[in-house]
């Protein structure tokens, strides 16, 4: 896992430094790797033995085309996100118990008209 780049990872110039760029490199490396499991592999995804026909899936799902460029934007992302502290445009799930108080469900709304 890719640790929070410190304000010492960035050089005067605005340019991130070697070692934090191999963090990132590394980082990047180790998503390709997962990702080419994903596509290509039934079993043995960490080459724990001599790769065999039989861990090679019959069919593939997905191609490997887009694959390194988008886990590029996603380390880049990821970082930027991290150093900077912003925030998911997305509410996503963390916000999902938290809801105005004039905001009901549709099960709220139709017990209170099904009382009459």
């Amino acid at each position: 896992m890719v640790t929070t780049d410190s304000p010492e990872d960035i050089e005067p110039h605005g340019r991130l430094a070697d070692d934090a760029l191999d963090r990132l490199d590394a980082y990047w490396r180790a998503a390709n790797y997962l990702a080419v499991g994903q596509i290509y592999l039934l079993d043995n995804p960490l080459l724990r033995e001599p790769l065999r026909p039989e861990h090679v899936k019959p069919r593939l799902l997905g191609h490997w085309g887009t694959t390194p460029g988008l886990n590029l934007v996603y380390v880049h992302a990821n970082r930027l996100t991290r150093d900077r502290a912003l925030k998911s445009s997305s509410p996503g799930l963390a916000t999902a118990g938290r809801r105005s108080p004039r905001t009901r469900t549709w099960r709220e709304r139709s017990a209170r008209s099904t009382r009459t």
